[in-house]
């Protein structure tokens, strides 16, 4: 009976021991799972941790990328904006020394164009400026040749018109005398309408000789010879006889007694 309680006595310790190791490894497993779900959460708030910690370098090296971006596009805007200013004050240059150029080139054409008086003169403007002097004097003897010829026929016409004035005047006065006789008379009375007639057929000859295109031409008639001076070179054969039957209708006279000359 004594062995039998002491082999349940025995079984009884064994079962208690059994029991303390369980409770024991079961406060293992407990510490066990603690610390592994502590190392979880420490490795999880590190990982964390880390991926805040990249985030914001991300954040600062954007931000730096994009501070960096501004001041390159302020640097250009800088650098564009100097050689804008350089082009334009190189532009401004180049018309500078265009106008320079243009005005000296102008300065040096004028200066070309100008004369010396003390230069000496080539053969060949000595050739040039000799024919000029010809060629005007050419012209002022043809100028004063012409005025000349004008004068002549201008003078001409005042001369007979002084001349026939006088004889009127003289005529006039014999018919005013009372001391002369009746037949003298008559023959101032008639001397002064011959004048007349004379004076006036002489200005229609010469008017109607200047629309047949004798345009300076003078008659002095000095009975029964009847003097034509007409401004030509040369007659032709039709010219004379235009001439002629003018002054013979209108004069009275035979053409033997017409004489013609050019001047």
């Amino acid at each position: 009976m004594i062995k039998i309680s002491d082999d349940k006595n025995k079984n009884l310790g064994i079962k208690k021991i059994m029991r303390k190791n369980q409770v024991v490894l079961l406060a293992l497993a407990l510490m066990l799972m603690t610390a592994g779900y502590m190392n979880y959460t420490n490795n999880h708030d590190n990982e964390n941790m880390l991926l805040a910690s990249l985030g914001d370098a991300k954040l600062v090296s954007a931000n730096v990328v994009n501070d960096a971006n501004i001041l390159n596009e302020v640097n250009n805007a800088v650098v564009d904006s100097n050689n804008e200013e350089n082009i334009v004050k190189q532009n401004n240059i180049n018309k500078e020394n265009q106008i320079k150029e243009n005005t000296t080139n102008e300065t040096v054409e004028t200066n070309a164009n100008i004369v010396d008086p003390n230069a000496p003169i080539s053969n060949e403007t000595n050739v040039e400026n000799q024919t000029t002097e010809e060629a005007e004097n050419k012209e002022v003897q043809e100028t004063s040749a012409k005025q000349a010829d004008d004068d002549y026929f201008t003078r001409s016409k005042l001369e007979r018109e002084t001349m026939y004035s006088q004889m009127l005047e003289t005529y006039t006065k014999i018919l005013e005398n009372g001391n002369i006789s009746s037949e003298q008379k008559d023959i101032a009375e008639n001397e002064i309408k011959n004048i007349n007639n004379t004076k006036n057929a002489i200005m229609i000859a010469e008017n109607l000789l200047a629309t047949k295109g004798f345009e300076n031409v003078v008659i002095f008639v000095n009975s029964p010879s009847v003097n034509v001076v007409v401004k030509k070179e040369n007659l032709e054969t039709e010219e004379v006889a235009q001439i002629q039957n003018i002054v013979q209708r209108e004069l009275n006279t035979d053409i033997e007694n017409i004489h013609i000359t050019t001047n």
